[in-house]
């Protein structure tokens, strides 16, 4: 990663830039995501987490209890009543 402090206005323009991608092509692709996991269910969700995500083999979707409460202790408690009130 490059730590770029105090660009110049030509070179805080190009990193504002957002690459340019058809829109034709981001349309095909998530297309064909939502037809692989319409067709395969949670087999099409794991294959794309291992493509995409470039997560562990996983060997199933379901989050445990013990998993959320873990989750859930890392939250402080600034935030949880942040999320309440939204």
């Amino acid at each position: 990663m490059e730590i770029i402090k105090y660009p110049d206005k030509k070179q805080l323009q190009q990193l504002l830039e957002r690459p340019y991608s058809s829109n034709q092509k981001v349309r095909s692709t998530v297309k064909n995501i939502i037809k692989q996991v319409r067709d395969n269910g949670d087999k099409a969700l794991l294959e794309l987490a291992k493509k995409f995500d470039n997560s562990p083999a996983m060997r199933n979707l379901q989050v445990t209890e013990q998993e959320i409460k873990a989750a859930a202790n890392q939250v402080s408690p600034k935030m949880k009543e942040n999320i309440a009130l939204a």
